[in-house]
Parts: C-alpha cells; structure tokens; sequence
C-alpha cells in the first residue's frame, strides 16, 4: 500500500478502521535487491533445512520464512480458533554445529534475519532450518511456506536434497 493510499485511508475513514497494523520489513529493489525463494508445499510441521552458497560477498542478506498472513485464510476456512501459526527460523553458517541467529513467532508479519555484508565471503554457506512450530488449526491444504533470502545476488535455495525447488 503506497503512503498516499494510506494517508487517504486515514482521513477518510474508509479502510483505515481495517488496519491493525502497517509495517516495511525490507524493500532495497532500487540498490538491485531481489527475492530468491524455496516454497514448500503442504508442509507437515517437521523441522526442515534449506543451504545457499554465497557465489560473492555483495550486500546485506535477509533470511525470512513466510506462510499465510493473519486472515489471508478466512476465518470461515480454519476449523477452529485461532488464526495464526507459529514459525520457528534459525540460521547456521558452514554446517548446522553453530547458530549464528534464531526467531519464533507468530507468523502475522515479515521477520528476518539480517546477516551484514561484512559478516560472509565468497564460498560461505548458509543453512536455514524451519518448522512451523504450530499450524493450530490450519486445514493440511493450506500448510505452504516460502523460504527466502532477500539479496542483491543470485542465489539458489535448496532443500537438504539440494533440490532448488
């Protein structure tokens, strides 16, 4: 939503009411950012790794995972309650014996984590584990994440299979 549209909303009163909340995680297409992505398909809440390997060290990096935004799925379609899953990410750096960073939350809104541009070089690898802690009562058909990183490289995601997608 473009920040004419949402002081129009404001004023008006038209949609305004219908936003809890209105937030930017990372937008950088203008320094030649781009999304390069993994989706996992009807994911079954088991823990899952994803690797990148850095062809350069060129700019920040920005590991996310996301599923379905709060009531993206209508209400209507979720055979309970409660509205929103939790996600669990955490980042490695060569192998999976160190943590570099980790987040659980409810997944309402993009959480990343940042890795610097002067914190990797060119050869390292990334390994990215994800699990949605808790679907709640999500219908297994509506259970798909998206892995990504957010760079100005091309990278490939892949799957502990190494499969890109």
């Amino acid at each position: 939503m473009s920040k004419e549209l949402f002081q129009q909303t404001e004023v008006s009163g038209s949609a305004y009411s219908c936003l809890t909340n209105f937030e930017v995680a990372h937008y950088r297409a203008s320094e030649g950012y781009k999304n390069n992505f993994y989706d996992i398909m009807g994911d079954d809440g088991t823990k899952k790794q994803y690797y990148t390997t850095m062809p350069a060290s060129d700019g920040d990096l920005y590991f996310t995972a996301e599923t379905y935004y709060q009531e993206m799925v209508p209400s209507e379609c979720i055979t309970g309650t409660s509205t929103v899953p939790e996600i669990f990410i955490d980042l490695y750096k060569q192998g999976v014996s160190t943590r570099v960073a980790y987040q659980w939350y409810d997944d309402q809104f993009a959480r990343y984590i940042l890795v610097g541009a002067s914190s990797y070089s060119s050869g390292d690898v990334y390994n990215f584990g994800v699990q949605m802690k808790e679907w709640r009562d999500f219908p297994s058909a509506h259970r798909d994440i998206t892995v990504s990183v957010y760079s100005k490289q091309t990278l490939e995601v892949k799957d502990a299979n190494g499969s890109n997608y």
